[in-house]
């Protein structure tokens, strides 16, 4: 079976698109069906709002955004940096429902002890907490991988002389090639 006929741009990109809309489902399923949902979630747009509401309109238009801006960049800069996004927020998807499922059942064990630990967080310790969180798996690796992009960029863009003479010799010998 010649697995090379199905790796195509286009399957590709389903199923990364797919991928990102289970976790996402995944997700809001495992965090709102959560009996300690309320007292529990650290992200700010819950937090300051009380509502899950804003949180899922967000989730959605904020998922919806990326799978149609990754399907229309052409730029070489975007397509990394929606790839970056997609990759990124399928992971944090992922890690929210292990999260969700572990303080689940945690609560399920033992309901009054998890009801305390939660309840002596306030605003400012969920912010804190989400901060943190945020800042060790996505803004630290989006840094990181957009430096290594850059200078990678930069080295491309410095050879663009020599790989396109080394492209035209190729072209004229293969020119000569064929008339011979």
């Amino acid at each position: 079976m010649n697995l090379k006929q199905y790796i195509t741009e286009k399957n590709i990109l389903y199923l990364l698109i797919g991928i990102l809309l289970l976790s996402t489902f995944l997700d809001i399923y495992t965090a709102f069906t959560s009996p300690i949902f309320e007292i529990g979630e650290t992200n700010p747009i819950y937090v300051l709002t009380g509502s899950k509401g804003p949180l899922l309109l967000l989730t959605v238009v904020f998922t919806i955004w990326i799978i149609r801006s990754l399907q229309t960049s052409i730029s070489l800069f975007k397509l990394f940096l929606f790839s970056l996004v997609l990759i990124y927020m399928t992971f944090g998807h992922f890690v929210g429902v292990y999260g969700n499922t572990i303080t689940t059942n945690d609560y399920k064990e033992n309901p009054e002890e998890v009801k305390a630990a939660l309840e002596n967080y306030d605003a400012q310790d969920k912010f804190v907490s989400y901060s943190m969180v945020i800042g060790m798996f996505l803004l630290l690796p989006y840094t990181l991988s957009f430096i290594a992009f850059y200078i990678t960029m930069y080295f491309h863009n410095q050879r663009k002389p020599e790989r396109e003479r080394i492209t035209d010799e190729i072209y004229k010998l293969s020119k000569r090639l064929k008339e011979k």
